[in-house]
């Protein structure tokens, strides 16, 4: 793996992690639970994922957001998708790279596995599942990227084509507000604010473009991810889903809705770049439009 180097370290607020830098980039995860991404950002600079230290984000059974990036299931089951991701985190170092693997989910009986690997400008984040149980079941890989606040997301829209025919799909969930005051539904691309004391808003879409964006105090984190033509994803054809509240901002992507096999793994890859950008006026110069 390209000139990393790690060690594992106790966390003041979240227990034993392992901690990665690369060039300018550092990474926490954590190996009491998880496996999640709780920290990422330029070494010495803030973290650009949202943490939540003070259990604001707890429920009864002990499920928490942490914050971070954390690897779900789709379809949204309650409570399967909310169970507490609790259990030591197996690591290990491989030729493929990092290599961070759960506990046994007994409740949805499936194990969870991410590797993190590095290029000379990419962080790449595969995540797997494998289905340990006897009987099949039908679930799509679900890659949460939890954003601190104070930023905007853009996120942007498929080419605009002469054609009669329709080019995309914008997914609304019950709580979505059309004319929310955060949002812009530009013609080459959607940007969301994330503001303090604001109620959820969420939208899903195909992302045929493969990436979305944020741009916070003058960071821009990018993730990039597949999209198949001629595959069937969750909740009526989302690639890509965004949520955000008075906390946070979620940016997140989703491989396809398939049948998982007992002894089947599937796997879904996010790519990172993090990079240092003046304003959201310059983050759009940096973007693959």
């Amino acid at each position: 793996m390209s000139m990393a180097r790690w060690q594992q370290i106790d966390s003041e607020h979240w227990g034993t992690c392992l901690e990665i830098v690369h060039q300018d980039i550092q990474l926490l995860v954590t190996l009491d639970y998880g496996p999640r991404i709780i920290h990422c950002g330029l070494v010495g600079g803030k973290n650009v994922f949202f943490e939540d230290m003070d259990g604001k984000y707890k429920q009864d059974n002990g499920f928490r957001i942490y914050g971070g990036h954390r690897f779900w299931l789709s379809p949204e089951i309650y409570p399967d998708t909310y169970e507490p991701a609790l259990g030591s985190v197996a690591w290990q170092a491989t030729e493929e790279g990092l290599c961070f693997t759960s506990v046994v989910d007994e409740v949805t009986h499936t194990q969870k596995e991410i590797v993190i690997s590095f290029d000379e400008e990419r962080i790449h984040v595969i995540h797997r599942v494998t289905n340990v149980g006897d009987q099949a079941i039908e679930q799509a890989p679900w890659a949460l990227s939890v954003m601190a606040g104070g930023g905007t997301a853009l996120v942007p829209q498929p080419e605009m084509y002469a054609d009669l025919l329709p080019n995309r799909q914008l997914i609304l969930w019950p709580y979505t507000d059309m004319a929310d005051s955060r949002v812009h539904w530009g013609n080459e691309i959607i940007t969301v604010a994330q503001r303090a004391g604001t109620e959820p808003f969420k939208f899903g879409m195909n992302q045929t473009k493969k990436w979305a964006a944020y741009y916070n105090d003058g960071v821009l984190f990018q993730k990039s991810f597949d999209y198949r033509e001629d595959a069937v994803y969750p909740d009526y054809g989302c690639s890509f889903e965004l949520y955000t509240n008075e906390d946070f901002l979620e940016l997140e992507s989703l491989g396809p809705l398939v049948m998982i096999e007992p002894g089947e793994t599937i796997a879904h890859e996010e790519s990172w770049i993090i990079r240092r950008s003046d304003s959201i006026v310059d983050s759009m110069k940096q973007l693959p439009f």
